[in-house]
């Protein structure tokens, strides 16, 4: 997925592509997976996202990246607490349309990179550097907020984040940008009680937000209610 800034239009296509990956990636699939028998291979994959994370232990010298095939990932053992993700850790989804993490928390690591799922809400807590890129941002009526922040610095970019009714809460000594993204049925970009506001540029949105390159406009999705983005 590209986009260009020199155009004065944003497409956006969620794309399932194939990707290279290292001898360290590990591997989740929710329907063929096994947690008992799999040792984390592409071959013999685990099936629950927080046991894999759990599993694993990544460093700076040795980063490790989790692909996800399409399915949806929460909790076995408390499904009303999110995935939580440790140091050094990227999450690669097969494709955003249909790899699903209905709660995402990100808290007190580093070298976080989540790409390529939908996410239902994401909390991220004191943050040095956090990527989101290739994702969609759909609020659960259980979080009007889509994504929470506070004490984090968050790059986001290609991204398509709707139906919340704020879609970001900042707080304290936060800074988020977030670049080529589409941002659609939202009641607020900001919630009342953020300290600090987004950095939005190259994006498209429902009404008019300052920042460069953005324009205001309808994306014409062929069904956003069945998450088809296209």
């Amino acid at each position: 997925m590209r986009f260009l800034q020199t155009i004065p239009f944003i497409t956006v296509m969620m794309i399932c592509l194939t990707v290279s990956v290292r001898a360290d990636d590990f591997y989740v699939d929710a329907y063929y997976g096994c947690d008992e028998t799999g040792d984390g291979s592409q071959d013999n994959p685990w099936q629950h996202l927080q046991f894999a994370l759990d599993s694993i232990e990544g460093t700076a010298e040795n980063p490790h990246t989790v692909y996800l095939a399409k399915g949806v990932y929460q909790r076995v053992d408390d499904i009303g607490s999110g995935i939580t993700p440790g140091d050094y850790i990227s999450i690669v989804g097969e494709c955003a349309n249909e790899t699903v993490i209905p709660l995402l928390w990100l808290t007190n690591i580093q070298g976080s990179h989540v790409s390529d799922v939908a996410i239902g809400f994401i909390s991220l807590i004191n943050l040095s550097d956090a990527i989101l890129s290739n994702c969609i941002f759909s609020a659960q009526q259980s979080h009007a907020i889509a994504i929470f922040v506070t004490n984090s610095h968050v790059r986001i970019s290609n991204c398509n984040i709707t139906s919340a009714m704020d879609v970001f809460q900042i707080r304290y000594d936060s800074h988020v940008t977030a670049k080529n993204c589409i941002f659609t049925h939202y009641n607020r970009i900001n919630h009342a009680s953020s300290t600090s506001s987004p950095v939005i540029t190259y994006s498209l949105l429902d009404r008019n937000y300052p920042g460069e390159g953005n324009i205001v406009g309808d994306p014409k999705f062929v069904r956003p209610d069945a998450f088809d983005y296209r």
